[in-house]
């Protein structure tokens, strides 16, 4: 296998494929979140500031940027923070009334087998995620 070695040690590039697949092939998100968990632990206290939905956005991206299957749509910012599964929950039926406002989008309505993830994450890691059909 081939590694880029850095100061804090080594990255196996076959990484971010190996996520892509386990989507792709066997719609297993667990790696997915599993490696978003590891970047966000790479934040301090003081970066929850500034966190937003672009961030977690950006990570996705990084994960995800050379695969035509995925498309990220945004979702308005959870403020890190925010606690309680009332906010979580709050964010959850907002991003599933902005989900069907896409489904209806005419390019997003032609895609078969498209699976819809919805992700609430703050920097203390990935607080709730829900696959929605």
């Amino acid at each position: 296998e081939f590694y880029i070695h850095m100061n804090a040690g080594s990255y196996e590039i076959g990484t971010y494929w190996k996520i892509q697949t386990e989507l792709v092939n066997h719609d297993n998100i667990q790696p997915l979140l599993d490696e978003l968990n590891k970047m966000l632990r790479f934040n301090s206290n003081r970066d929850a500031r500034y966190f937003n939905e672009s961030n977690l956005k950006t990570m996705l991206s990084a994960i995800l940027y050379n695969n035509s299957n995925y498309v990220l749509k945004s979702e308005l910012e959870f403020n890190g923070g925010e606690s309680g599964d009332a906010a979580i929950e709050a964010k959850l039926k907002e991003a599933r009334a902005q989900l069907q406002r896409y489904m209806k989008d005419p390019l997003v309505s032609k895609l078969t087998n498209l699976h819809k993830y919805i992700i609430v994450a703050s920097l203390r890691g990935v607080l709730k995620v829900e696959e929605t059909k």
